[in-house]
């Protein structure tokens, strides 16, 4: 079965947000919710405005009462010079008929203007027109069809397009006579609007509701005479056919498939879960067109069938659907060995679709579809893999589905084909996915023929059976099958072998899970037991590193034996120091730690543990597995007990919180014990196991998938912060999370691409169906690839992987946000990791010492990536929590990182560090915080720098002794603003200007300070050195290429707007832009014999063309507003890599506007100083 949400999904159905409906008449609803409730229906709806028989008489007509009608109600110019032209010509219905061209012409003319205030009337008094002519309107047809249809596509008023259609409908409706005999005209005409040609989602939908009209139409009369409708289907099939085998996008063929189905379902669809009466006759065409086609060609005019079959269960209910489901039966009782292989495979697809859409509740007569299921089983024999898997996968459905009185009669026939041994390799997926659809009736019905494929198939399907046995069996381990005696001799050699050869220790583990579930002697069991012992011991002595080998051994093998005898577990008790050593190497495996809880329990002596037995089992209590937490929290308290001959109480609590569901409803019991955990640690410090394990397992409640257990975490933390030793492991563990490395993005991606979508289906969907197809897909290639699936799951079982907390920096500051004081006091462990992402990279280009605080430094310095914007806002809200910044380690360069930070483009940060600056206490500051704040709020933006910026006002409100600390600040926050990418950018550029305005009042000195503030890195760039371009500055990249857009355009509006007032800082401007263009120019070109190479591989070709006409233009500017002195040394460098390399492109660049070279050269020859550079 060809899967319908192949390639692109169509829009699907919007989901409807519950709650009460709102009683308001005047409300704001989006388009999309307005176009949803539009429906183009012309046949049980009344026009609002419609024509009454009584109100004609024998000359005139529906146009002119309608004519007459709009008058009064509709006053528009359009509509009211439309009356003018037309009212002399339609007085009567003769004359109406005689000036009809004239008229529809006039029509037209007016409908083209698409004036919203006017179409409603004129697309009315068009229906009308065509309900005078009759016949005679057909000359007209296709040409209003056109108008009407470009109208509804391209209007953007909701009313506008319900009109439309409703018009298109109402030509349909008058005009069906003529139309109906052949329909294959107006589909042509149709077809690009139903999904052909690129459509909004709307229009497909209107277009399809409009013209099922006609279908419905032609179906009136299929008993009588079938060409009508077969001319439409047969159109319909062919047309998508041949769309299919085009070069269409697979995302429009989906449209396009949407709008046929659109276009069928409204044509069968009746009132109240009722189909129309033409419903069947309808359903009975498309069907035989389906089984016409050969096997090469059904999949996309199938996905249509069942699509529409899909969206008519979902309509009707059991009694009006059984019309459709006697189509469908009869259809496969007209099967036999000579019907196509396509043909089989439509109805085992149909009949799934019966049974498994809506759960089969729209299945009246289960007795029909069980001896279909029979007849359509009895032609596997003779059928292709293909069919059989579609056979198949309808067969699971039914048999769960249907009652259980009819399915017994009928279950034996179909297992005699079904567990037969021509069709075996299909036998197996068959009892998965069944099994998956209800275990219960497997148990009952199918088990027993399972049970005797395992003794009859085992040396056939080994790998196969591996696989399945312990799906269907489940967690039952008390109902075991029955095991041939050469397969335990098998099992019995390859645990020998294993021994001494790692490539059986795969097969092994697969032999280990079988034996829960076949019944197998005890003395061969005694005698697998024995050897696994031995392969213990041996890796007890031997194994001094983790390997797969040795995770396999004294993971799985030492837990099953184990769990095998009480004899066996005090023999490994003698071993247990062995065990202990292991941990530090096998303690991160469940397994591992199953058995040695298994082990501990038993004990009843107490044992040495060594330290790094309780090191492994508190390292994995701060991970994100809920089975290690759980197992080293048990294995700790059986220590405990085991050492002090009681149990610890906080343990207790720890367990109490793990082992509760993380739901709503265990929120509260969670948030309890948390409570409890905090106050129980001071009194449980004093033991060495309790003071590490307790902060630990805090850390591990971070990664419960509940965010008020974070809260409460925290909190507790919080507590046990109040001793000595719980800040001391609370910090260690925050500050070793923040040194932790996030997942790379590409990994996220490919564990997110292998989800199942999960969104809104449309009509033409089924939750149930997506499900069930999904999962039979999953469980035949589970089984089609059952020996590369076990080793990959050895592999994965018992690599010893790390389970690693994805967003722990983010963790570890919620908790150090919490507890800021003992972040303060750390601060040599947290300032650098602060200072890898807020100060500039030449701070780690200084000369490295041997003090550990550079290691430190370089240690942050790697963790550049960990920390994204939110997180960067939560350290700076921490710095914000501190008492006194000024003795942190490194204050010096935290406070000028706070600086560069208030020129950050995000408002939160800026208003952050802000914050963080006023713990400072800077007596130049403090007293303007408020105003300072003000500037970041877009209500308050305007009227703040409109008062705050008259710094040498006598009235400023600005103090003079403390202008040197704040505009320096000011002017950073200002320099933010203005590079904010919130907002359009238009919104930016009023800004921008608004900043630029008011720093104009500001003077040189002040003006400077921007200037360098603006450039940055490229302040104190020179790239002419001599008279000429210095290659070793050009050659290093100062700035990013983004930056450097940013750059010129900020340069442009400070040069349009300060103009002259930058005369002083003209050289610092003209190297940044000299610069910049320089290596936008190189990027772009080279300059070889005067050929255009192209771009660089890899260079952001857009970006560096526009670096490189905005760089014109800010030359322009600077030599237009600022002292030729100044900027006259560029002119050789400019020719040289700007201008002579584009002179050959000129007359192109020129030839639609003036471009960037042109505006240079008329600003140097406008001047006698620069009129000589030419």
């Amino acid at each position: 079965m060809a899967a319908l949400s192949s390639g692109k999904k169509a829009r699907p159905r919007k989901l409807v947000k519950g709650g009460t409906t709102s009683t308001r008449k005047h409300r704001f609803e989006p388009f999309n919710q307005r176009i949803a409730k539009l429906n183009v229906d012309p046949i049980r709806r009344r026009r609002r405005d419609e024509v009454k028989e009584d109100e004609l008489q024998a000359s005139s007509s529906y146009f002119r009462v309608s004519l007459d009608r709009w008058q009064d109600l509709n006053l528009s110019g359009t509509f009211t010079n439309f009356v003018g032209e037309v009212e002399p010509l339609c007085s009567s219905l003769p004359q109406l008929l005689h000036y009809s061209q004239r008229i529809f012409d006039i029509l037209a003319s007016n409908i083209e203007k698409r004036d919203a205030v006017s179409l409603e009337p004129l697309l009315d008094l068009l229906s009308n027109f065509a309900h005078d002519l009759g016949v005679r309107f057909e000359r007209h047809f296709s040409r209003a069809v056109t108008l009407v249809v470009s109208v509804a596509a391209k209007h953007v008023a909701v009313e506008v397009i319900e009109w439309s259609f409703t018009c298109l409908a109402w030509l349909f409706k008058y005009l069906s006579r003529l139309l109906v005999p052949n329909l294959q005209p107006v589909f042509a005409m149709m077809a690009p609007l139903l999904g052909r040609e690129p459509q909004k989602f709307h229009t497909t939908r209107f277009a399809a509701e409009a013209m099922s009209f006609l279908v419905r139409r032609a179906a009136t009369v299929y008993a009588k005479d079938s060409r009508p409708l077969n001319i439409i289907i047969g159109a319909i099939r062919d047309d998508v056919l041949r769309s299919s085998e085009s070069e269409m996008k697979g995302s429009q063929l989906q449209l396009y498939q949407h709008g046929l189905m659109t276009l069928l379902l409204n044509a069968m669809k009746g009132i109240d879960r009722k189909l129309h009466s033409v419903g069947p006759s309808i359903y009975r065409c498309i069907i035989e067109y389906l089984f016409a086609l050969d096997q090469d060609h059904y999949n996309v005019y199938a996905d249509i069938v069942y699509g529409v079959t899909v969206a008519l269960i979902h309509h009707s209910d059991a009694e009006n659907f059984q019309p459709l489901q006697e189509i469908i039966i009869e259809q496969i009782h007209g099967l036999d060995t000579n019907s196509p292989v396509s043909s089989v495979i439509h109805c085992g697809n149909l009949l799934l679709l019966i049974a498994t859409v809506r759960k089969g509740t729209r299945v009246q007569n289960w007795v029909s579809i069980l001896s279909s299921l029979t007849e359509l089983l009895n032609l596997c024999k003779t059928s292709s893999n293909e069919a059989i898997a579609a056979i198949y996968k309808a067969a699971a459905v039914v048999l769960q589905s249907s009652p259980l009185d009819l399915v017994l009669p009928k279950f034996r026939m179909a297992m005699n084909t079904i567990a037969s041994e021509h069709l075996a390799p299909r036998f197996l997926p068959f009892c998965n996915y069944f099994c998956d659809l209800g275990r219960e009736r497997f148990q009952e019905l199918l088990l027993p023929y399972f049970s005797k494929f395992v003794v009859a198939q085992w040396q056939k399907y080994e790998a196969e059976l591996c696989v399945s046995v312990p799906k269907v069996m489940g967690a039952n381990t008390h109902k075991k099958l029955m095991c041939p005696t050469p397969w335990q001799d098998k099992i019995v050699k390859s645990f020998e072998e294993a021994m001494n050869h790692e490539d059986y220790l795969a097969q092994c583990n697969n032999y280990l899970e079988l034996m829960d579930h076949l019944s197998i002697a005890p003395r061969t069991v005694d005698h697998i037991m024995d050897i696994l012992s031995e392969m213990v011991h041996r890796d007890l002595l031997s194994s001094s590193h983790a390997t797969s080998t040795g995770s396999f051994t004294l993971g799985t093998v030492l837990k099953r034996v184990l769990q095998s005898s009480p004899d066996r577990v005090t023999d490994f008790l003698a071993s247990w120091t062995l065990i202990c050593k292991q941990a530090s190497y096998y303690a991160m495996l469940p397994s591992f730690l199953e058995a040695v809880l298994h082990l501990v329990k038993f004990s009843k002596i107490p044992l040495e543990t060594t330290e790094s037995m309780i090191h492994a089992l508190v390292e994995n209590l701060h991970c994100n597995s809920h089975s290690l937490r759980d197992l080293s929290l048990r294995i700790l308290d059986a220590l405990y007990a085991n050492k002090y001959v009681k149990h610890a109480d906080i343990l207790a609590t720890a367990l109490a919180i793990e082992s509760n569901p993380l739901d709503l409803q265990s929120a509260r019991i969670i948030s309890m014990h948390a409570r409890k955990l905090g106050s129980q640690y001071e009194l449980a410090s004093s033991n060495e196991w309790l003071q590490k394990a307790i902060p630990h397992f805090c850390f591990g409640m971070l990664t419960y998938k509940l965010s008020q257990a974070w809260d409460d975490a925290v909190a507790a933390m919080k507590q046990i912060c109040e001793t000595k030793v719980g800040e001391e492991m609370v910090s260690a563990l925050a500050f070793r999370w923040l040194e932790e490395s996030v997942p790379r993005l590409e990994d996220k991606a490919s564990s997110a691409s292998t989800q199942i979508y999960n969104g809104p289906l449309s009509d033409f969907e089924c939750s149930n169906l997506v499900h069930v197809k999904s999962l039979v897909n999953h469980d035949v290639e589970e089984i089609e690839a059952a020996a590369a699936n076990l080793q990959s799951k050895y592999v994965a079982t018992h690599s010893g992987q790390q389970y690693r907390v994805i967003n722990a920096p983010a963790l570890a500051l919620r908790v150090l946000s919490a507890i800021p004081t003992v972040a303060e006091k750390r601060s040599r462990c947290l300032v650098p990791m602060f200072l890898s992402w807020a100060a500039d990279n030449e701070e780690f280009t200084e000369t490295p010492t041997e003090d550990a605080e550079d290691a430190s430094l370089l240690t942050a310095r790697e963790a550049l990536q960990r920390f994204g914007r939110k997180d960067k806002k939560t350290m700076l809200d921490l710095f914000g929590s501190f008492r006194n910044p000024k003795v942190l380690y490194r204050s010096s360069q935290v406070f000028d990182a706070l600086q560069r930070l208030l020129t950050n483009g995000n408002v939160e940060i800026q208003r952050s560090a802000l914050r963080v600056l006023s713990t400072w206490n800077i007596e130049g500051i403090q007293p303007y915080q408020e105003n300072l704040m003000n500037i970041l709020d877009d209500a308050r933006f305007r009227d703040e720098i409109s008062t705050f910026l008259h710094v040498e006002d006598q009235s400023s409100v600005v103090h003079e002794d403390h202008r040197g600390q704040l505009i320096p600040v000011m002017l950073r926050l200002l320099y933010g603003r203005m590079i904010a990418g919130s907002g359009s950018s238009k919104s930016q550029t009023v800004i921008r200007k608004a900043v630029l305005q008011a720093l104009s009042r500001l003077d040189e000195a002040h003006l400077q300070t921007f200037v360098h503030i603006a450039l940055g890195n490229l302040g104190d760039v020179r790239p002419i050195k001599e008279n000429r371009l210095d290659e070793e500055v050009i050659a290093r990249e100062y700035v990013s290429i983004r930056k450097q857009v940013g750059l010129v355009n900020m340069m442009k509006d400070m040069l349009e707007v300060l103009g002259s007032r930058l005369g002083p800082f003209a050289q610092s401007l003209a190297n940044a832009v000299l610069y910049c263009m320089v290596r936008a120019a190189r990027s772009l070109y080279t300059q070889r014999d005067g050929v255009e190479p192209g771009p660089e591989p890899g260079a952001q070709v857009s970006l560096l063309k526009v670096v490189r006409q905005t760089g014109l233009q800010c030359l322009n500017l600077l030599y237009r507003s600022c002292p030729i002195e100044s900027v006259q040394l560029y002119v050789p460098a400019i020719f040289a890599e700007i201008l002579t390399p584009r002179l050959g492109k000129l007359p192109i660049e020129t030839a639609q506007s003036v471009s960037g070279i042109l505006q240079l050269f008329s600003t140097w020859a406008s001047s006698e100083d620069t009129v000589v550079f030419f």
